[in-house]
């Protein structure tokens, strides 16, 4: 099935924190096009306020209708490791139906793997198809690709990519001074698809361009956020985490 080309709007561990007692959170976002509906998306969340799914609509204009499409739907374990399970409606049974899989994966404090399934009606169950792993040492990276060979049910070595980065000062305007006290990892760099950010608790996050332009910010729920960049334009960006008096401020590159 082929989903509607459409702005995507990816929302994991959501809460905007307003005070001690009360969480503010996104319940829907309509999107309207001259006057038009097109699109809608619609988000639950547990008890903690964290989001767990997302449900896409489009604009029956025919029958005044919204019309379901796709859902994401998100799941966190202990060591914050996600997993995303993609569905899109069959509206011939009235029923949501498992599309991908996407699950992410921490092997230590920084390094991560990720690993994409589909689902084989065939044999109803889920096929593994690409795993990423990223290492990190400093200022290096490490990406190695594998595709999944059913044949022999291993991984086999796609490629090995090395990224080794080299900084120099960079001064932006309204950006206080750097506290190396605060200790916050973004990663992987280059990103493609998706960063995380790992750091301390409610703190904030901030992405900006190069020209001072703020294209994103949230507070994190727990030490660990995943954000959808695939929508981001190729070039560096500035990434602020912040809590108190503490921030630390990094560079990515968007591929």
């Amino acid at each position: 099935m082929l989903f509607k080309n459409v702005l995507a709007i990816t929302l994991c561990a959501l809460p905007l924190w307003i005070n001690a007692q009360t969480i503010q959170v996104l319940d829907n976002v309509i999107i309207s096009r001259d006057g038009n509906l097109g699109a809608k998306f619609e988000y639950q969340y547990d008890e903690k306020g964290i989001a767990i799914s997302e449900t896409y609509y489009f604009w029956n204009s025919s029958t005044n209708m919204w019309i379901k499409n796709s859902r994401i739907e998100y799941q966190y374990d202990s060591n914050n490791n996600q997993t995303w399970t993609t569905f899109f409606w069959n509206s011939s049974t009235d029923m949501w139906v498992e599309n991908r899989k996407y699950e992410f994966l921490y092997t230590d404090n920084r390094n991560q793997t990720w690993i994409t399934s589909y689902w084989d009606s065939s044999i109803n169950g889920w096929m593994q198809s690409k795993k990423f792993e990223y290492q990190y040492d400093d200022n290096q990276t490490l990406k190695t690709r594998y595709f999944w060979d059913n044949s022999t049910n291993i991984w086999i070595k796609i490629s090995s990519t090395q990224y080794n980065f080299h900084y120099s000062s960079l001064t932006l305007n309204n950006i206080p001074q750097v506290n190396k006290r605060q200790s916050a990892v973004v990663f992987p760099n280059p990103a493609t698809s998706y960063i995380t950010v790992k750091g301390e608790m409610e703190s904030i996050i901030t992405v900006s361009n190069l020209s001072g332009g703020i294209i994103y910010q949230q507070v994190m729920a727990g030490e660990s956020k995943t954000i959808d960049v695939s929508s981001w334009a190729s070039g560096v960006y500035v990434i602020s985490v912040e809590k108190g008096n503490n921030r630390t401020v990094s560079k990515i590159i968007k591929q």
